[in-house]
């Protein structure tokens, strides 16, 4: 991933989708933090380069990765789904009780995407401050994810309720 803050490519970020940089795509921030979720945080290009609004981005994505850091030492990944228009990973720990999903719009020709997790149907789970459900209701009904626009990540955590 390369990140370029010059005039002519004002915050945009840069993704090779192979090693010699000949099949280069331009992706959302959100895609850049999906890429970085899960393992050791690197980046490869001049943090000097990069407008004071994208410095800030990734330093707030790093301080809420490290926030976590417990979690991410011990999580399992697994892949739901990967195809050249999505990927959805799911990061969890062993007791099932806090789980990060992170959907990936690559190539997408759908406005919607229902991921099923795998999590402890016998639990209830927080999605957000609003919102309850129950491991069976996902796992029946899934979760629905909109899908705005390509090269972009949506991130969900779930904790296990109380």
């Amino acid at each position: 991933i390369s990140c370029y803050g010059k005039r002519a490519y004002v915050d945009k970020i840069l993704s090779t989708n192979d090693a010699t940089w000949n099949d280069v795509t331009g992706v959302h921030m959100s895609f850049l933090q999906g890429l970085l979720t899960g393992g050791p945080i690197g980046l490869s290009f001049d943090l000097t380069a990069i407008t004071a609004e994208v410095f800030e981005q990734l330093r707030d994505f790093i301080a809420r990765f490290k926030a976590k850091r417990a979690f991410w030492s011990e999580a399992v990944c697994h892949i739901l789904t990967d195809t050249p228009s999505m990927l959805v990973v799911e990061f969890r720990n062993e007791d099932f009780s806090h789980i990060e999903l992170v959907v990936f719009a690559k190539k997408a020709m759908q406005s919607n995407l229902c991921v099923y997790p795998i999590l402890d149907t016998k639990q209830t789970y927080r999605l957000h401050p609003d919102t309850v459900r129950s491991g069976a209701d996902m796992d029946k009904n899934g979760i629905d994810f909109p899908i705005h626009e390509n090269y972009t990540a949506q991130f969900l955590s779930l904790e296990k309720q109380k």
